[in-house]
Parts: C-alpha cells; structure tokens; sequence
C-alpha cells in the first residue's frame, strides 16, 4: 500500500479526465517508409467498423485512430493533466 496516496481513485476522477492510451511503437531508428506503412495499416484496421466495434468499443474504449504526430501532440497535450493528478493524489516514486 502506497502511504503517501491519500485520494481514491474516484476522487480524482470527477476532477481529472482519464485516458487510457494504447500505442504502437517502432524503434526510432526504423526507416520512415516503414513507420508510415505501419502507421497506415494500424490506422486502417482501427478505422473499420467490425473491428471497432468489436474489439474496442465492446469494451467501452474509444477508437482515436492518429499518425506518430497526432500522438506526440496528445502526450503534450495531456501532461499538464497528468501532473497535475499525480501532484494532487500526492504519487510520488517507491
């Protein structure tokens, strides 16, 4: 048990957005004709509807589909939040 965490988690949620982020990465030294192949035949499987509705929103996830670019910019985009809830629930390293 944790002794420095002093909320439950669904205390912070009702402030705090939650976003659970599944990502397909490549080393970073994979060539960029490879990165975008395989960024469009991710994007392109995520986008049907059988598999969508199947695999992701029966388990109540919502597909965002994006390129490397659209996840950078949503890391950056939610950091602020995700500081913020750590600083809040007072988390810090074992």
């Amino acid at each position: 048990m944790r002794k420095n965490f002093t909320h439950g988690i669904r205390d912070i949620l009702h402030i705090f957005p939650l976003s659970i982020w599944m990502v397909f990465l490549l080393p970073a030294d994979t060539p960029k004709e490879i990165v975008a192949r395989s960024s469009e035949a991710v994007v392109a499987i995520l986008k049907r509807p059988d598999f969508a509705k199947s695999q992701i929103a029966a388990r109540g996830f919502q597909v965002v589909a994006s390129d490397s670019k659209g996840v950078t910019d949503g890391v950056a985009e939610h950091e602020p939040v995700i500081a913020a809830t750590v600083k809040a629930a007072n988390i810090t390293p074992e």
